[in-house]
């Protein structure tokens, strides 16, 4: 059984500090949010990344067809992406196709808005 003597005892050591014992619960649930936070953003901002990647991919696929004079297909359409506009020109012999897609960014009322550019020469041929 403790006694009061061996608690003043302790106390004097600097072994018994009451005052202190919930601050790192406290620093915790302030900080945990934050980084709940952060790692979702930087999880967003990888997806946008991989979606960037995918215009430019669609952009060279969709000139692609084009130059040969096909039609484009269905997994680069409108179809397949209601967020995303289409762009395309037709100049001498050249096929241009510009696509782009809006993201809204998390907790944010703001947009962002992805653009990818490709540029082929025609290969159709005038008989």
């Amino acid at each position: 059984m403790k006694t009061r003597s061996h608690a003043v005892q302790k106390l004097s050591q600097g072994i018994l500090c009451t005052a202190m014992d919930g601050f790192a619960v406290v620093e915790f649930a302030i900080v945990l949010p934050v980084i709940v936070f952060v790692g979702y953003l930087s999880m967003w901002l990888l997806g946008l990344g991989v979606l960037e990647l995918q215009l430019h991919n669609d952009a060279q696929t969709a000139v692609r067809f084009l130059a040969r004079g096909d039609t484009v297909p269905e997994s680069v359409t409108l179809a397949a992406h209601p967020s995303r506009s289409i762009k395309v020109q037709l100049e001498n012999e050249m096929v241009g196709v510009d696509l782009s897609e809006t993201r809204k960014v998390p907790l944010i009322l703001r947009e962002v808005t992805l653009h990818a550019q490709a540029t082929a020469r025609s290969e159709l041929v005038n008989q």
